[in-house]
């Protein structure tokens, strides 16, 4: 999970990116929330008015920025989850060549 928050008031926003709610700072705003294919995005009208053409596109990149290191870490979970996959199934494989018992097989699921 990444989100864009925003410190401070408008006309002196501050923005950030952080990784998870328990990295928040005291009083931070949370502006933006980007978890896997879910993004939620929060500027309310007050807020927006209020708000300067530089805070604005900071935050407009910043979103863009959080979308984007998402994306990447899911891919990478996607990528971790494969390999691990796969070299379970070399194991079992390579186990069953050898005509031992692979470590915590799916055979002593079934029987069990």
């Amino acid at each position: 999970m990444h989100l864009v928050i925003g410190t401070g008031q408008p006309r002196n926003l501050k923005f950030a990116i952080v990784s998870g709610r328990e990295t928040l700072p005291v009083g931070a705003q949370v502006y933006a929330t980007f978890t896997g294919e879910y993004a939620f995005q929060q500027l309310d009208e007050h807020t927006f008015d209020a708000m300067t053409d530089e805070e604005y596109f900071t935050f407009r990149a910043l979103a863009q920025d959080a979308r984007g290191r998402e994306a990447r870490s899911r891919q990478a979970e996607a990528a971790t989850h494969a390999r691990s996959l796969v070299g379970k199934v070399r194991e079992w494989l390579l186990s069953r060549l050898r005509g031992t018992k692979a470590p915590e097989s799916h055979a002593d699921m079934r029987s069990a």
